[in-house]
């Protein structure tokens, strides 16, 4: 009987990862992960609208390995957002007016942001997007919009949909609705 091992030729097995990029540039990287971007799944259900939603959690189990396959990491952050007050006051004394302008920045709110980076070493390409998030009157509500601007700011980065289009008609109904509300409550 023939020994089939050593006909087989061997292949030699490195430890070291290969650094070499798969793609030229984040727009080939992109653009590859694109093709195999999925639309996510909707999985939770948001009992106040009646109306079915893709969790952060289904998300990014959704986009992170198509990313990740080519090169392409997906991070978000966090940091408070100040808006810049100006305060102007006058004396006068002795005939003479004395004008102070101060400027302070005071906390309002806070921006995330969701980015894509692609690259190594020096060379990094970043693409990301950004919202505001006003201010949240307890950790609850903070933490529950942090999670749904995640949610769609990598949502959008990613060029993927969880929701509906229905072309801004439930905008629409809603705006009919608050109108009616308001109606009844002037008569």
């Amino acid at each position: 009987m023939e020994n089939e091992s050593s006909s087989t030729p061997k292949r030699k097995t490195t430890s070291k990862a290969s650094t070499k990029p798969a793609h030229k540039s984040f727009a080939q990287a992109f653009a590859a992960a694109q093709v195999e971007l999925q639309d996510p799944i909707k999985n939770s259900l948001n009992p106040h609208f009646k109306s079915e939603y893709v969790d952060l959690g289904t998300l990014m189990a959704t986009v992170r390995p198509v990313l990740a396959k080519h090169g392409l990491s997906i991070c978000t952050k966090i940091e408070p957002y100040f808006d810049e007050v100006e305060t102007i006051s006058e004396e006068t004394h002795n005939g003479n007016t004395t004008r102070t302008v101060t400027k302070k920045k005071q906390p309002n709110g806070h921006m995330i942001t969701a980015q894509l980076e692609w690259g190594h070493d020096q060379n990094i390409t970043i693409r990301k997007s950004e919202l505001y998030v006003p201010p949240q009157k307890n950790v609850q509500a903070f933490a529950s919009m942090h999670t749904y601007a995640r949610r769609w700011l990598i949502g959008g980065l990613c060029g993927v949909a969880e929701a509906r289009d229905d072309d801004g008609n439930g905008a629409v109904e809603m705006q009919d609705t608050r109108q009616e509300i308001m109606n009844r409550a002037r008569r």
